[in-house]
């Protein structure tokens, strides 16, 4: 098909009608890459400094726990406790013990105290069922605590709909 344009004026004002389209159209994906590069660096830095801060509040949160927790360890009641045949009323002091910990740091699910034999001599969960922890891991690392080590560990929980 071709145009029969008969003066040079229409043949002016058709190239240039196209070569503005080429250019909107070249200005219009240009635009799109370039906004795109700049809303992925954005995006890449607020990422980067949201996980600085989530990693210091986590640090933060487990020093304070760790803390807690060696307050708990060094309470002479709770270790004259722990030392005691296990009774109903030295279950249930160790289980207030615990529900107080697990009041003050609420993301915490579960807590336990062990005696030198590895056996649990106090335990409180928070609504769900631990008994899917692993007892090799559970017992390598009770023996690392004994020794004096500073342990931690973190657990996935099982595929549950009832779980926080």
């Amino acid at each position: 098909m071709r145009f029969k344009v008969r003066s040079l004026g229409g043949k002016l004002i058709f190239i240039t009608g196209l070569t503005l389209l080429l250019c909107m159209i070249l200005f219009s994906a240009l635009s799109w890459g370039l906004l795109k590069f700049l809303s992925e660096r954005e995006a890449r830095s607020d990422a980067t400094t949201h996980l600085a801060s989530i990693k210091k509040s986590y640090q933060s949160q487990t020093t304070r726990l760790m803390q807690d927790l060696q307050q708990v360890a060094e309470n002479t009641d709770i270790t004259s406790t722990v030392s005691q045949p296990s009774t109903p009323s030295t279950r249930t002091h160790l289980r207030e013990t615990l529900a107080l910990l697990l009041t003050q740091h609420h993301t915490l699910l579960s807590a336990d105290i062990f005696n030198t034999l590895h056996q649990v001599v106090g335990k409180l969960e928070y609504g769900i069922n631990m008994s899917y922890l692993n007892s090799l891991t559970t017992t390598a690392l009770i023996g690392q605590a004994l020794q004096g080590k500073a342990i931690s560990a973190l657990q996935l929980s099982p595929p549950s709909s009832t779980s926080p």
